[in-house]
């Protein structure tokens, strides 16, 4: 699991890699239909390092769907407040109801985390709970100096508070990755983090 290197700061396309594949799991996800065509609108609601699987050949599989909204499950109605405190956006933990977004902060705390070597949050359950709602995570620039201006940006977007700045999607994020390696001329695909 992801979570066993905690602490490790990974390579730059490493974490590109684990994170775009991990957009596209959840992109599928959010994407899925029942048999009629209805939108199941799935949210994961815990997405962490520890739910995040790395196999030996650099295929990141995404784990752990037990605490997942859906419309198809009547159990999951807005205002129950489940998954990891460190990793929920805003409105998870004012038990608002959810959308794709909230997956999408949730990725961007692991990014940062994966990218700067630190914990974003910290602190008892009420802090972390205070910070996510009240205050604006810090650039990862004040935790690596030197760290990319252009990925910060994208980071940074993918923890705006107010879901209707967020990135509107683990797609969207997927393909502002994906050209920001490009950009870098980055191998980001699995062959990168099974070497890693």
């Amino acid at each position: 699991r992801l979570g066993a290197k905690s602490g490790a700061l990974m390579p730059m396309n490493v974490a590109l890699a684990v994170i775009g594949q991990t957009c596209e799991a959840l992109h599928h996800a959010h994407e899925r239909q029942d048999r009629a065509g209805r939108d199941l609108r799935i949210v994961h609601r815990d997405v962490t390092p520890h739910n995040i699987m790395l196999t030996r050949d650099g295929v990141v599989k995404l784990m752990d769907f037990g605490v997942a909204a859906t419309s198809a499950r009547k159990d999951t109605e807005a205002g129950a407040v489940r998954g990891t405190i460190a990793y929920m956006a805003p409105e998870q933990v004012r038990g608002s109801p959810l959308d794709k977004r909230a997956d999408v902060f949730a990725l961007g705390v692991v990014l940062y985390e994966l990218t700067t070597g630190t914990r974003l949050f910290r602190g008892s359950d009420v802090q972390i709970m205070t910070a996510v709602v009240e205050q604006d995570a810090p650039p990862p620039s004040t935790r690596v100096p030197g760290y990319p201006a252009d990925l910060e940006e994208i980071v940074r977007a993918a923890l705006v508070r107010d879901r209707s700045g967020r990135i509107p999607s683990a797609a969207h994020l997927a393909m502002y990755l994906d050209e920001l390696a490009m950009r870098n001329g980055m191998l980001v695909g699995p062959r990168a983090v099974a070497r890693y």
